[in-house]
């Protein structure tokens, strides 16, 4: 091909198997992956969403590269000669001692370090081999046996970040022992609906002259053109794009313009379809799209290529809403929104109520208003940083950790803590929460306490903070908090926010112990249809 990539002798796969970008980006900024931060600085990222291993095409793209004549060396831990894997009993304690403590043996942890060290041995070993592979892949799995070692103990989150630093460790040492004509491509599929990634970096190429690889799918033809190879005719991953340096530097169209919104040129409206699901969740991800609920969407014209609006009807009567500006204050928007209640009373949806967060005197708030909505409580939303919380929050008493179990939650302990009578408000379906952030408190064999938080970008956001009224004199409330605080060092995050109303007493708690700041004052709204 006579390009750019040619200053890479070999290439290394390294993919980190259930590894997130919202899990690493704060890792980085907090200073707890520098190796990683150091390969990012130098190389081209992207972030795509969650694939599912039924879909994750790399494995494929590696047998059609290795078809194509591509030297590969693969590094899969099952796939090495029995003489190049490490024993568990190998494991030096010290190691062992990088990780908490857990319930049982320590034969699966054992396990999992033993397959780790084996394929990063490996992987460094083809790189001095006689005649060494153009590619070299090594998939490291620690990630997401941790998550399954650890996943009834309170100490998930950090065992989490002892994997994510290790693994930092064992990245140094490959770009430490690989020669300065070695490139990597760091990948990973994503976890649980969180979105993946791609890394790719380079030796003595800047990250402009690289491939871009923005989806699982464009990582066979970039691997092919970096290699110099080219895919079978009939590889399902073969692009239409040349293996020229053209692709290293594509030309893209130009940007079409988006039409202009005005009332003589209307927005096109049309009901959502479950494929522009994926649209409306990157287009507005700060609302909450369910695959059951009714879409409906506004486009600046007919061709339905620039979204520009969406509203939604869940069965439940929740109804959400957003736009960009300025088709956010246009007529039309009313129009759109209107189509959602002609929805709703012709499914006869006879109590409405607004499942978005909206800002008292927005214009969201006018938007709902002019349709008939009506104030039916008011919500502050509080930020708080962790050591605003750790100055203010007194360690637990001892008694605490025999009177409650703290481990992560699961779906099944969410279903079952609705149905208490201090928590059904507070639980809505579908309520997100990443399990090593949160927090059940088991007292007895039942639940005394429950906390749900989630990451979204560089912050913890709690949505849920509910303690069983039996249990409010108690440390259960204190032990959640302490959790949540540690949970957050453990991720690199620093700042949590969450809102509080009438009801949410547990989180009006936490704002006023840890000196919260208020960010936003908030209604919450509600329709009632009359009977006919």
């Amino acid at each position: 091909m006579g390009g750019d990539p040619a200053t890479a002798a070999r290439w290394i796969v390294v993919e980190w198997c259930g590894a997130t970008t919202a899990d690493l980006r704060p890792r980085v900024r907090s200073g707890q992956l520098p190796a990683l931060a150091r390969l990012a600085a130098t190389g081209r990222q992207y972030s795509f969403p969650h694939v599912p291993p039924t879909d994750w095409p790399l494995p494929s793209i590696l047998n059609d590269l290795a078809t194509a004549g591509v030297a590969l060396a693969d590094c899969t831990c099952t796939h090495l000669a029995p003489t190049d894997v490490i024993s568990p009993d190998d494991i030096a304690a010290t190691t062992l001692r990088f990780f908490p403590p857990r319930e049982g043996d320590d034969v699966p942890l054992r396990a999992a370090l033993a397959c780790l060290y084996s394929s990063h041995n490996a992987a460094i070993a083809a790189c001095f081999a006689d005649s060494p592979p153009a590619l070299i892949y090594l998939p490291v799995t620690l990630t997401r046996d941790i998550s399954l070692l650890y996943s009834s103990s309170p100490a998930l989150p950090q065992a989490l970040a002892a994997a994510a630093q290790l693994l930092d460790l064992l990245l140094h040492d490959f770009r430490q022992q690989a020669d300065d004509k070695t490139g990597f491509l760091l990948c990973s599929a994503g976890h649980a609906a969180a979105a993946g990634f791609s890394l790719l970096a380079a030796p003595n190429l800047p990250a402009d002259r690289l491939p871009r690889i923005p989806s699982p799918r464009a990582l066979g033809q970039a691997l092919a053109t970096l290699l110099d190879a080219r895919l079978p005719t009939d590889s399902t991953w073969a692009l239409p794009f040349p293996l020229s340096a053209a692709w290293l530097d594509p030309q893209f169209p130009p940007v079409r313009r988006i039409a202009v919104i005005t009332r003589e040129r209307p927005a096109f409206l049309r009901l959502g379809r479950p494929a522009d699901l994926t649209q409306v969740a990157t287009t507005f991800p700060a609302v909450r799209w369910s695959p059951g609920d009714i879409l409906h969407l506004a486009f600046a014209d007919a061709s339905c290529a620039a979204l520009i609006g969406a509203a939604s009807l869940s069965p439940s009567g929740g109804v959400s809403f957003a736009a960009l500006p300025p088709f956010d204050v246009h007529p039309d928007a009313s129009r759109l929104f209107e189509r959602v209640l002609h929805h709703a009373e012709a499914h006869h949806v006879t109590v409405l109520h607004s499942a978005v967060q909206i800002e008292k005197g927005s214009s969201l708030h006018a938007l709902f208003s002019a349709a008939g909505f009506q104030l039916n409580g008011e919500v502050v939303m509080w930020r708080v940083t962790r050591s605003q919380v750790l100055a203010r929050l007194a360690p637990p008493p001892a008694a605490v950790h025999s009177q409650f179990l703290l481990r992560p939650p699961t779906s099944a302990d969410v279903d079952a803590a609705r149905n208490l009578p201090e928590a059904a408000a507070l639980l809505p379906a579908g309520v997100a929460f990443d399990p090593d952030l949160s927090a059940v408190a088991i007292s007895a064999g039942e639940i005394a306490g429950l906390l749900l938080v989630q990451r979204l970008d560089d912050l913890m956001v709690a949505n849920a903070l509910v303690v069983r009224e039996k249990f409010r004199r108690s440390p259960c409330f204190l032990a959640l908090l302490a959790h949540g605080t540690n949970a957050m060092r453990a991720a690199g995050l620093e700042q949590a926010i969450f809102s509080t109303d009438a009801a949410r007493r547990e989180m009006l708690a936490w704002a006023r112990r840890s000196d919260a700041h208020v960010i936003q004052h908030g209604v919450r709204l509600i329709r009632t249809f009359l009977s006919r």
